[in-house]
C-alpha cells in the first residue's frame, strides 16, 4: 500500500494542483496513476503545467514504486536533491522547462532502470556526471539548454540502448566521443565549443536519422564513413571550421531532406549527384569556398524549397531550367562571381 500520509504531504506542495483534488483516494486524483495489482502503489505522476515547490523532489522517495515522474513546466527551483535518486524504480523523468540549478547529482546513476531523462531548459551547471555513461537502459537523454561545462563523457555515445541524445547549447568543450551506439537515431550537439574532427565511427550508427553538430569548432572533412548512415534525413554541420571537398558521401544519403553546411571552408564544385537526392527540401551551402558552375541538375529536385548558395566563388551563368524547381520558395545566389542574365523562367516560380 502506498505511503498515504507521505503522498498527502506531497500534495501540499502545490496549491495550484491541489485545487483539482477530489475524494480521499489519491489514485483517483488528476495526474496520478496507481498499480493495477491491487496494492494501490503510486506508479506515475503527471503534473505538467502545475506550479510546485522544490520540496516535491525532496519527498518523492516516499513513493518507492514510482516509475514515471513528469514535472514539465512546474516552476521548480533550487537544486536536484540527492534523496530524489532513491526512487530506484523510476523509468522516466521529465523536469523540462523549470528553474533548477546546481549540478546534476552523480547519484542519478543509482536509477539503473531509467529509460528517459529530460532536464532541458533549466539552469543546471557543472559537468555531465560520468555515472550517466553506465545507465544501460537509457534510451532518451536530453540535457540541452543548460549551463553545463566540461567534456562529453567518452562512453556516453556508446550506451547500447541509447536512441536520442540532445546536448545542444550547454557550453561543452573537448573532442567528440569515438564510439557510437548502433541504436542511435538522433544526435544533437550543436551550439557548444566542441573541437577536433567528426569521427569516422559515426558509421557504427546505421539507423542515424538526425545529426546536428552546428556552431562548434569542428575541423577536417566530412568522413566518408558517414555515407553508411543510409537513414540520415537531417545533417547540420553549419558554422564550424570544416574543410575539404563535398565528397561523394552526400549522394549516398538518399533519405536526406535537410542539408546545412553553411559558414565552413568546403571547397570544390557542387556535385551534380546531389540531384539524385529526391527528398531534399533544404540546402544551405552558403559561406564556403565552392567554385565552378551551378549545376542545372540541382533544379530538378522537385521538393526543393530553400537553396542558399550565397558567399561562395561560383562562376558561370544561372541555369536556364530554373523553373524546373517547382517547389522552390527561396533562392540566394548573391556574393558569387556569376555572369549573364537572369533566366526568364525565374518568373514562373
Amino acid at each position: 500500500m502506498y505511503d498515504f500520509l507521505g503522498f498527502l504531504e506531497i500534495s501540499s506542495y502545490s496549491s495550484d494542483w491541489s485545487r483539482h483534488i477530489s475524494g480521499s483516494d489519491p489514485c483517483q486524483w488528476d495526474g496520478v496513476s496507481c498499480s493495477e495489482n491491487g496494492g494501490g502503489d503510486v506508479v506515475e505522476l503527471h503534473f505538467a503545467g502545475f506550479e510546485f515547490s522544490n520540496s516535491i523532489l525532496q519527498s518523492i522517495y516516499k513513493l518507492p514504486a514510482l516509475q514515471v515522474l513528469d514535472l514539465y513546466d512546474t516552476l521548480l527551483a533550487g537544486e536536484i536533491p540527492q534523496v530524489f535518486t532513491q526512487c530506484t524504480n523510476l523509468i522516466s523523468i521529465n523536469l523540462t522547462l523549470n528553474h533548477l540549478t546546481g549540478p546534476i547529482p552523480g547519484s542519478i546513476g543509482n536509477l539503473a532502470n531509467l529509460e528517459t531523462l529530460s532536464l532541458t531548459s533549466n539552469v543546471l551547471f557543472g559537468s555531465i556526471p560520468l555515472q550517466l555513461s553506465y545507465m544501460k537502459d537509457l534510451q532518451f537523454l536530453d540535457l540541452s539548454d543548460n549551463q553545463l561545462t566540461g567534456s562529453i563523457p567518452p562512453q556516453l555515445f556508446s550506451l547500447s540502448n541509447l536512441m536520442t541524445l540532445d546536448l545542444t547549447s550547454i557550453s561543452l568543450s573537448g573532442g567528440m566521443p569515438q564510439i557510437f551506439s548502433r541504436n542511435l537515431i538522433r544526435v544533437s550537439i550543436g551550439n557548444n565549443r566542441l573541437n577536433g574532427t567528426i569521427p569516422s565511427t559515426v558509421s557504427n550508427a546505421p539507423n542515424l536519422a538526425y545529426l546536428e553538430m552546428n556552431n562548434n569548432h569542428l575541423i577536417g572533412p566530412i568522413p566518408e564513413q558517414l555515407g553508411n548512415c543510409r537513414e540520415l534525413q537531417w545533417l547540420d554541420l553549419g558554422n564550424n571550421k570544416s574543410r575539404g571537398p563535398l565528397i561523394n558521401v552526400l549522394p549516398k544519403l538518399l533519405q536526406l531532406k535537410y542539408l546545412k553546411l553553411t559558414n565552413n571552408m568546403f571547397e570544390g564544385t557542387i556535385l551534380d549527384e546531389l540531384s539524385i537526392l529526391s527528398s531534399l527540401n533544404y540546402i544551405d551551402l552558403s559561406g564556403n569556398l565552392l567554385s565552378g558552375n551551378l549545376p542545372s541538375k540541382i533544379f530538378k529536385l522537385n521538393r526543393l524549397q530553400h537553396l542558399w548558395l550565397q558567399n561562395n566563388l561560383l562562376t558561370g551563368t544561372i541555369p536556364q531550367n530554373i523553373q524546373d524547381a517547382v517547389s522552390l520558395l527561396e533562392l540566394r545566389l548573391e556574393r558569387n562571381n556569376l555572369t549573364g542574365t537572369i533566366p526568364p523562367g525565374i518568373g514562373m516560380l
